[in-house]
């Protein structure tokens, strides 16, 4: 397995897929530090996302938000 297969192979884990070639992965990953690091990187990106997934967001950034994106007034200030 080469470099390039294995960012696709990464983005493809990254969105909760399987490759179908874990195994040959695995042993790249293992041989290849740069494309280790990477997965390590994507890893962490998911685990960030998923977490973000579950935190509400406060009330003060949607108000803030709605300013930025819509132009509204925030009603209490």
């Amino acid at each position: 397995m080469d470099c390039g297969r294995v960012r696709e192979a990464l983005l493809e884990i990254g969105e909760g897929g399987r490759t179908g070639m874990e195994e040959s992965l695995r042993r790249h990953l293992e041989d290849c530090p740069t494309c280790a690091r990477e997965a390590r990187s994507v890893e962490a990106l998911v685990r960030l996302a998923r977490r973000a997934l579950h935190s509400p967001v406060p009330e003060e950034v949607c108000r803030h938000l709605d300013r930025v994106l819509f132009g509204e007034d925030d009603p209490a200030g």
